[in-house]
């Protein structure tokens, strides 16, 4: 096995224990719920926000209610 070789696979070990140990802390602390109470939320006020604008305030979103217009009312 040659320097090259070698080099290629402690590259490769490397990488994965640094994926492996970040996978760990992510899934011991806090951030991992958090990062999905964050993600959640996000999705929960966009579509509050986005998804009435539609239907009720179509100047707001002009091509979402082009063609939302378009799909339902032809």
């Amino acid at each position: 096995m040659n320097a090259n070789w070698s080099f290629t696979i402690g590259v490769v070990l490397n990488s994965n224990l640094v994926w492996f140990t970040t996978r760990h802390w992510i899934y011991r602390s806090h951030a991992w719920k958090q990062t999905h109470a964050t993600l959640a939320s996000k999705v929960f006020f966009w579509s509050l926000y986005h998804l009435p604008t539609s239907h009720f305030h179509p100047r707001l979103a002009p091509f979402r209610a082009r063609s939302l217009r378009s799909t339902w009312l032809s």
